[in-house]
Formats: C-alpha cells, sequence, structure tokens
C-alpha cells in the first residue's frame, strides 16, 4: 500500500475500521510481510523502518517514535507490538533501532485483518486516542468501551456516550472534562490532567500517575525551580514560593510498577497547601483541547457493526491486552 506523505503524516485521520492512523497501519503491515506476526520470529526494528519508507516514504528517524509508542504501556491502552529491548520511558528515548527487535500482538494482527474486512471493526483507535501523535481525540477507559460495546445493540447512542464516561489515560492521571456533553457530540472542549498527590506521612506527599507529555525529571526540576524564590517574585506566584520553601529534598523513587515521586516536607507543614502549590506545576496539572469526529456514541454503535454475531470474540480480543495503568 503505498500512501501520500500528507496522509501518512496526519496525525487526526483514522480508519473506519480500527481508527487507526495510516502510519500506524503501514508499520503493523511491515511486520505483517516481514512474517513478524505474533507467533512469528521478532525482526530488528531497522528492517520494519525500512520496509516503512519503502511503501510510505516516512523515513525511519521519524517512524522510530510512532513504532516504539505502538508498544509503550504509558501511551497506548492497547499494545499493537511486541518489543524486545528498550523502548525508552517518558525520561529517556528509546535505544538505537539495531539493538530493538519487534513484531505483532495478537491485536495488531487482528487490527489488520479488520482493515482487509475480514472481521467486523476493532475500535482500538478510539481506545489509545492519538493525542500522542499530535492528535485530538483522548484516549478511553478500554474497560468502559467494551461495556458499552456491549450495550450497543441494545442502546441508543445517547445512552452509549454516558456508559463510556470519561477519557482516560493509561498512566492512570486524573482527568476533569470541561463540558462532558460537548465532547460526546463532537465538538471541543477541555480536559484538566493531573497527576495523583497523596498523603504518606507528617511530612510526605507523594506524586504519581503522571498526566500526558510530563516526565518524573521534569516534575522534580520544575518543584526544585519553584523552591528557589528569586527577590523580584510578586503577585499570585509569591504565595507558591513561600509555601514551597517547606520542601527539603524531592526524590525519584519509580520503579516498574509505576512513577512515584517523594516530596519530603519540614515537620509541621501544611500538606494540603504545598499540594496546591504543586497543582500550578504545568508537568503536574495542565490542560487540553480534545475532540472527537464524530459523536462518540455513533462511534461505538458503528464499531458493534451490524451483524453483530461475532461481538463476543472481538470483545474477548480487545480485553484480553487491556492493562492496569501504568
Amino acid at each position: 500500500m503505498t500512501l501520500l506523505m500528507t496522509e501518512v503524516m496526519s496525525p487526526g485521520a483514522g480508519s473506519g475500521a480500527t481508527g487507526l492512523g495510516p502510519l500506524d497501519l503501514a508499520i503493523l503491515g511491515a511486520c505483517e510481510r516481514l512474517g513478524a506476526g505474533p507467533r512469528g520470529t521478532p525482526v530488528t526494528s531497522t528492517v520494519v523502518l525500512d520496509a516503512v519508507y519503502a511503501t510510505t516514504g516516512v523515513g525511519p528517524r521519524l517512524a522510530y517514535e510512532p513504532l516504539c509508542h505502538l508498544a509503550r504501556p504509558w501511551i497506548v491502552h492497547l499494545p499493537l507490538i511486541d518489543f524486545t529491548g528498550n523502548y525508552g520511558s517518558p525520561d529517556f528515548g528509546p535505544a538505537a533501532p539495531e539493538f530493538t527487535e519487534v513484531r505483532l500482538t495478537l491485536l495488531g494482527a487482528a487490527a489488520l485483518a479488520a482493515e482487509r474486512g475480514e472481521t467486523r471493526p476493532l475500535p482500538i483507535g478510539l481506545i489509545n486516542g492519538d493525542l500522542h501523535v499530535g492528535g485530538r481525540r483522548p484516549p478511553l477507559d478500554p474497560g468502559r468501551v467494551i461495556e458499552a460495546l456491549r450495550a450497543g445493540a441494545e442502546h441508543p447512542p445517547s445512552d452509549i456516550a454516558a456508559i463510556v464516561g470519561a477519557p482516560a489515560f493509561p498512566s492512570g492521571c486524573l482527568v476533569e472534562v470541561a463540558d462532558a456533553g460537548a465532547l460526546a457530540q463532537a465538538r471541543p472542549t477541555e480536559l484538566t490532567v493531573t497527576a495523583r498527590i497523596g498523603v504518606e506521612g507528617p511530612t510526605r506527599l507523594v506524586i504519581s500517575a503522571m498526566p500526558p507529555d510530563s516526565s518524573v525529571h521534569r516534575i522534580v526540576q520544575e518543584i526544585w525551580a519553584l523552591t528557589q524564590r528569586p527577590d523580584h517574585a510578586v503577585g499570585p506566584l509569591e504565595q507558591h514560593f513561600d509555601v514551597l520553601q517547606a520542601v527539603i529534598d524531592v526524590t525519584d523513587d519509580s520503579s516498574e510498577a509505576g512513577t512515584r515521586i517523594e516530596v519530603e516536607l519540614a515537620a509541621g507543614t501544611d500538606l494540603a497547601a504545598v499540594a496546591d502549590s504543586l497543582h500550578t506545576i504545568w508537568a503536574v496539572q495542565h490542560t487540553i483541547t480534545v475532540w472527537f469526529a464524530e459523536p462518540l456514541g455513533d462511534l461505538i454503535t458503528r464499531s458493534v457493526g451490524h451483524a453483530a454475531n461475532d461481538l463476543p470474540a472481538r470483545l474477548d480480543l480487545l480485553e484480553s491486552v487491556v492493562r492496569p495503568p501504568a
């Protein structure tokens, strides 16, 4: 399949069968052609990137991050690529492509089958969203989408949107929707995405579940920056500089189990006031403008398909790859 550059690089473009963009499909198709299916032998990422370049004109340097995104647990709810090697982290990039290997997951192979019309639709792109590639579709909770798909054959689209609920990111960050009705009806609205801040003992706050486009390193840097109060700081920021003088230490204690930043405070500190000040840091809390191309209920209803006899099998496949929040 040969695609124009404008089609491949358009993040808002999504297929009707899976909702995946052309570059995602080109990556999956290259793996399939190279024999790197779910039960096949993984192939070097360099070979896949060369195959993508041959069919799309998108060079390896541009296509490698999208390839890694299809496997990264903090990026997508539903992994489409089985990755061997270091695919990076929110703070660091992946290993060079010649040192990593990839193959399709079962869902990645199923996505290609749906694109060819061999099966009914799979709402992979609807669940994963496309914010991570510069689009405007937020990710959705896969469990709630699956519940909505089960109900889709018997309920009107307006009820289906309520079942899906608010967007949900793989990291587990908090999400507040400015106008849920606008989002359900395919009109732009804003999401406020916030890391979780918990209390652990009388002098410690723990930050976890980062919002998208953030990283542990960025949060730690910005906390330390706000503790260094410049003499000329006045206005609204001044109160936050005052409060954050109570910060004694900031430690990255993250692991494969998830993000964990420990903020140690002086004895007697008002923890709630410090938490409020931390929310002023962009990496801890910020807003994103989002929308869907069509009303959400319609998107779900169409994913069910007119003949839903194979719906249980499709839902079983989706459920089998759903991961808990990173």
